[in-house]
C-alpha cells in the first residue's frame, strides 16, 4: 500500500510525498528481513552478484519495483544522477532473481539516462538489450516502447531509414494488439518521422490520429504532447490560425491538469491502507486467541478481545455507512450543480457565437468605411475581398447561434445563403447568374465549416470577378458527395471564360489561389482543376476535421 501511495503521489507531481512513502516501504521490508542491519536493502552496486543479500522471488520483485520507482521519481525531478544510482542498484537484483519484465524496464530507463547525456550509441545498445528480453517473454507493451526508443535514437542519429524499420515493426504489433497505449506511441512516432522527411501532411494526419485515441481513452499527457507538436508543425508551415488553435488547446489543457484534484482516489487508497492495517491487527488477535485457547490461558482476555473486535467492526461499519451517505448526498448536490453549469455553458456558448458574429460584422463595416477613402483600385479590391472572407465566417457563427446544436451546421443551408449573398454583392439584385447547389443534408463541425467556407468564397469570388464578366446568363454550380467517412468530394465552378493557369505551379499565383491551396491542406485534402468542363472547375477531396476540444 505504501508503494501504491508512492505511485499515486508521483503521478500527482507530489514528488517529496512520493519518496517518503517509497522509502517507508523499503524500511518495512528492511526490518522484516534483518532488524539488526541499518542498510540491508542498499547493497554496494559495485559488489559481485554473489554477494547480494538472499531474497525470495517475491521479496526481490517488491524491492526492484520500489527502487525502480524511486529512480523514476528522481528522473521526473530531473535529478538524473540519483535516478541512475537507484536503477543501478535495482539492475543486479532483477538480473540475479530473473525478474525479466522489471529488468527490461530498468534497462530501458538506463538507456534514457544515456540518451539524456547525448550518448545515443550506448542508449541504442541498452534499448536493444531490453527488446531482446521483452521478446523472450512476449511483453508486447515493453517491446512497443523499446522499438519506439530505438527508432527515435536512429532518427536523432540521422539514420531515418533505420528509424522507419523499427517504427514499422512497432506499428505491426499495434495493429494486432489494438492496445490504446501502443497505438498512441506508434502514431506519434510516425508523426515525428514524416515531419523529419518534410512530408508535413502525413505528419499532421498521424499526430491527429494519436490525439483521437488519447481523447477517447482520456490520456491527458499524450493530448498535451500532441497539441504542442501540431502547433509547432503549423507554425513552421506558416498556418498561423491552426498554430494558435492548437497552442490554445495546449495552454487550456495544461491549466486543467495543474488544477485537477483527485481527492476521491487519494481517500480510497488511504482507506484501503487503513483497512489493511486493521485486517492485519485482527488476524494477529485471532492467531493469539487461538494459541491462548489451546493452552487454556487468558480465556477472559480472549473473550474481551473478541467482544472488542466485534465492537470495532460494528463501529467501523457505522462510520462507513455515515461516510457513504455523506458521499451520496455530496454526489447528488454535485449532479445538480453540473446540470446547472451545463445550462450556463450553453447560454454562454450561444452568447459567444452571437458576439463573434457581431464583432465580425463590425470589422466588415470598418473595412467598408475605410475603403471609401481609398482611390487605388488594387487596394480597394483587397479590402472588398477581406470583407467577403469575413462575411463567410460570420454566417457560420450566426447559424450556430440560431441553432440548438452549437457544434455543427447544415451546410446546404449555409451554401444557399453564401451563394445568394456573393452573387447579389457582385452582380446586383437582378442578376443573370443561375445558381445550382447540389448538396445533401450534411452537417459539418466548425473546424471544417470555416476553412471550407473560406475556400468556396475564394473560388466563387474569382468566378464572379474574372469568369462571368459578361451580361449573358452564367452558371455557378457546387456539388458535395459523401464518400467513405470522414471523406467528402466537392465539385465547384462556373461556365465562364476560364483561365489557363496551373494550380500546382508556384509562379504567378494570386493570393486567392495560394489561400485555396493552404485551405485544402488544412482540410487534409487535395485540390485540382477539372479540365473536362468548360469554364473553370475544381475538384476538392477533403476530410471532416476531427474536433479535439
Amino acid at each position: 500500500m505504501l508503494f501504491k501511495l508512492g505511485v499515486f503521489y508521483d503521478d500527482k507531481k507530489n514528488h517529496n510525498k512520493s519518496l517518503d512513502c517509497l522509502f517507508r516501504g523499503l524500511n518495512i521490508i528492511k526490518n522484516k528481513l534483518d532488524p539488526s542491519s541499518s542498510n540491508a536493502l542498499l547493497p554496494n552496486i559495485d559488489l559481485d552478484k554473489k554477494n547480494l543479500p538472499a531474497y525470495s522471488s517475491q521479496e526481490a520483485e517488491t524491492i526492484c519495483k520500489i527502487y525502480n520507482r524511486i529512480g523514476g521519481v528522481y528522473y521526473n525531478q530531473e535529478d538524473y544522477e540519483k535516478a541512475e544510482k537507484y536503477w543501478q542498484i535495482a539492475y543486479p537484483i532483477a538480473e540475479t532473481y530473473q525478474q525479466s519484465k522489471l529488468l527490461s524496464n530498468i534497462i530501458n530507463n538506463l538507456g534514457e539516462i544515456k540518451r539524456y547525456h547525448g550518448d545515443l550509441k550506448s542508449a541504442l545498445s541498452l534499448y536493444k538489450k531490453a527488446l531482446s528480453i521483452e521478446s523472450s517473454i512476449q511483453d508486447s507493451l515493453g517491446m512497443n516502447a523499446s522499438l519506439s526508443n530505438i527508432g527515435f535514437s536512429y532518427l536523432k542519429l540521422g539514420k531515418k531509414d533505420s528509424a522507419k524499420l523499427f517504427y514499422d515493426e512497432s506499428y505491426k504489433m499495434t495493429k494486432i494488439s489494438q492496445q490504446p497505449r501502443m497505438m498512441m506511441i506508434s502514431y506519434m512516432d510516425y508523426g515525428m518521422y514524416y515531419e523529419s522527411i518534410d512530408k508535413i501532411h502525413l505528419a499532421i494526419q498521424w499526430e491527429k490520429k494519436a490525439l483521437v485515441v488519447a481523447k477517447k481513452y482520456g490520456n491527458l499527457n499524450v493530448l498535451l504532447i500532441g497539441y504542442k507538436e501540431l502547433a509547432a508543425i503549423y507554425e513552421q508551415q506558416g498556418i498561423l490560425d491552426s498554430c494558435l488553435f492548437f497552442q490554445k488547446k495546449w495552454i487550456d489543457l495544461n491549466k486543467v491538469i495543474n488544477q485537477q484534484q483527485n481527492e476521491k482516489l487519494a481517500l480510497e487508497i488511504e482507506a484501503n491502507f487503513l483497512i489493511s492495517e486493521k485486517e492485519n491487527e485482527l488476524a494477529y488477535l485471532k492467531d493469539k486467541s487461538r494459541i491462548q485457547q489451546q493452552n487454556n490461558q487468558f480465556k477472559d482476555y480472549f473473550q474481551w478481545a473478541f467482544i472488542l473486535g466485534l465492537f470495532s467492526i460494528l463501529a467501523f461499519t457505522l462510520v462507513s455507512l455515515r461516510l457513504r451517505n455523506k458521499k451520496n448526498e455530496k454526489l447528488a448536490n454535485s449532479l445538480v450543480q453540473i446540470n446547472q453549469q451545463n445550462k450556463e455553458k450553453d447560454l454562454l456558448l450561444k452568447e459567444i457565437h452571437h458576439r463573434v458574429k457581431n464583432n465580425l460584422q463590425v470589422i466588415t463595416s470598418l473595412l467598408s468605411l475605410q475603403s471609401y477613402n481609398i482611390t487605388d483600385p488594387v487596394t480597394k479590391e483587397l479590402f472588398s475581398q477581406s470583407q467577403h472572407r469575413i462575411n463567410s465566417m460570420s454566417m457560420i457563427h450566426e447559424m450556430l447561434y440560431q441553432s440548438n446544436d452549437f457544434s455543427k451546421i447544415n451546410y446546404k443551408d449555409y451554401l444557399d445563403q453564401l451563394f445568394n449573398k456573393l452573387v447579389s454583392s457582385f452582380k446586383g439584385a437582378h442578376h443573370q447568374v443561375q445558381i445550382k447547389v447540389d448538396v445533401p443534408d450534411v452537417f459539418l463541425n466548425i473546424d471544417t465549416a470555416i476553412p471550407l467556407g473560406l475556400l468556396i468564397t475564394e473560388i466563387i469570388t474569382n468566378a464572379l470577378k474574372h469568369g462571368l464578366t459578361t451580361d449573358k446568363l452564367g452558371t455557378l454550380s457546387v456539388k458535395i458527395q459523401i464518400l467513405e467517412a470522414p471523406n467528402f468530394l466537392l465539385e465547384i465552378g462556373d461556365n465562364g471564360a476560364g483561365y489557363s493557369g496551373n494550380l500546382q505551379s508556384q509562379k504567378h499565383q494570386s493570393l486567392g489561389l495560394r489561400l485555396i491551396k493552404r485551405l485544402a491542406l488544412q482540410l487534409n485534402g487535395t485540390i485540382e482543376k477539372d479540365l473536362n468542363k468548360a469554364g473553370t472547375h475544381y475538384k476538392l477531396q477533403f476530410q471532416e476535421i476531427e474536433s479535439t476540444s
